[in-house]
């Protein structure tokens, strides 16, 4: 008779020992990481967030790995998961991403004392420094003034451009932008031709200054979400 029940008291206690048929299984299970608690979101069907009774608690990408909301804010991938209220999930892209995509955009510029233009990829300083002689290039501009005289210089092949130039700026024998040593000061950049101040902003195709807008734009808007984010955060 007690080894019949020994026998069941065994089998008991490697039931115990089983996994899934501990306690602490249930309660890892709540954890960021674990299946339990996690929903996609319907506008972002590459992401997950977990929540508690109250708020977002991480984020991931479907079946990845976790990552814990820090002051309403968790970075997944090139995005921000972003609580901005409890409960109320915004994604956007990370600033870093978005101003990566501006810093790509073509920059074009002006040679020193040339009509020469020199296109880079992405502003690359100012002045820059065309590599191929070392010669200084400024940043190529167009008056947006309708009226300017300006406009008469255009071609079908190239709109009405100047330069800014700052005659203090050098390059010396290593190819680096230096200064003569004198004093001096930033030069208006009115238009030369009608004279408009802020008439002018650095000169790209349509295409490209339409996708600069919109970053700026999208830029700012990830900026906002991210201090709305902040304040929301206990």
């Amino acid at each position: 008779m007690f080894l019949r029940h020994a026998h069941w008291l065994n089998l008991f206690v490697l039931l115990l020992l089983l996994p899934g048929c501990r306690r602490s299984d249930h309660e890892i299970s709540s954890a960021p990481g674990a299946e339990e608690g996690w929903a996609r979101l319907p506008d972002q069907p590459a992401l997950e967030v977990q929540r508690d009774s109250t708020r977002v608690l991480a984020a991931r990408v479907s079946g990845g790995a976790a990552v814990s909301l820090v002051k309403g804010m968790a970075a997944v991938e090139d995005k921000m998961v972003l609580e901005v209220a409890p409960g109320q999930v915004v994604v956007v892209r990370q600033p870093s991403a978005i101003a990566k995509e501006v810093s790509s955009l073509a920059h074009v510029y002006i040679r020193d004392g040339e009509e020469t233009l020199v296109t880079t990829e992405g502003f690359k300083g100012e002045p820059y420094v065309d590599p191929k002689d070392r010669k200084l290039c400024w940043s190529a501009r167009t008056c947006v003034n309708p009226a300017c005289p300006g406009q008469k210089l255009a071609t079908a092949q190239r709109p009405f451009l100047y330069s800014v130039r700052v005659p203090q700026f050098l390059v010396n024998e290593k190819g680096e932008v230096t200064t003569d040593g004198s004093e001096f000061s930033w030069p208006s950049v009115a238009c030369p031709q009608c004279g408009q101040v802020n008439s002018t902003k650095n000169y790209c195709s349509d295409e490209v200054s339409r996708r600069r807008e919109e970053l700026a734009a999208e830029l700012q808007k990830a900026r906002e979400l991210r201090d709305q984010a902040q304040r929301a955060s206990p």
